[in-house]
């Protein structure tokens, strides 16, 4: 090899190493903000309360979309992220079918959001089965639907096999998400955990 060839593979394999090091450090700034927001959309779930808590992740929706930050690069995240809020809120109040429609649009906005995808089908398969049976629905004493939690894990796990058991919770976005999604979260990580993924 000659000493110009030599040269010419230092600079390049150098190069390659600033590249590296610059697309790291901008990574570690994007998950920054997304972190950020996300701890911003948590706050909004503490502060609104469950009866109106969707309707306030859906008007958080609506101002993203109007603002004129919709238009920037890197805000398909944040409209992922309020999304996915919403589409938990709905969950609380036990509305799948308004949950399946936040979390596709979860999905559309940030594909890698694969959990998004899996909530959305199994979101849509509760809220079919529950409108065909008309059956009606046991309340418990804390307030929720019983049973409807492990059907949605079970439909969730199905729809996962169905769609070629994509990877869920594998990036430090997606688990940040979970981990701050209310009894979703909780609900959400043994049934990640059977998949194999979490």
């Amino acid at each position: 090899m000659s000493a110009g060839a030599t040269a010419i593979t230092v600079l390049v394999s150098g190069s390659a190493r600033a590249v590296a090091l610059i697309a790291a450090w901008w990574n570690r700034g994007r998950r920054k903000k997304s972190l950020r927001r996300i701890d911003d959309l948590h706050e909004l779930w503490a502060r609104s309360g469950p009866p109106g808590r969707s309707g306030a992740f859906r008007e958080r929706l609506r101002e993203h979309d109007e603002s004129p930050e919709a238009d920037r690069p890197g805000s398909e995240a944040a409209r992922a992220e309020i999304a996915f809020f919403a589409g938990c809120a709905h969950l609380e109040e036990q509305d799948a079918r308004a949950a399946a429609r936040m979390f596709q649009v979860a999905y559309h906005a940030d594909p890698k959001l694969s959990i998004a995808l899996v909530l959305a089908f199994g979101c849509l398969k509760v809220g079919t089965v529950r409108a065909i049976s008309h059956e009606p629905l046991a309340v418990s004493s804390q307030g929720t639907v019983a049973g409807f939690w492990d059907e949605l894990a079970d439909r969730c796990g199905e729809t996962w096999h169905e769609l070629g058991r994509p990877r869920v919770s594998r990036s430090h976005g997606e688990r940040a998400l979970l981990s701050r999604s209310g009894r979703l979260g909780e609900v959400l990580r043994p049934v990640i955990a059977r998949l194999g993924t979490g």
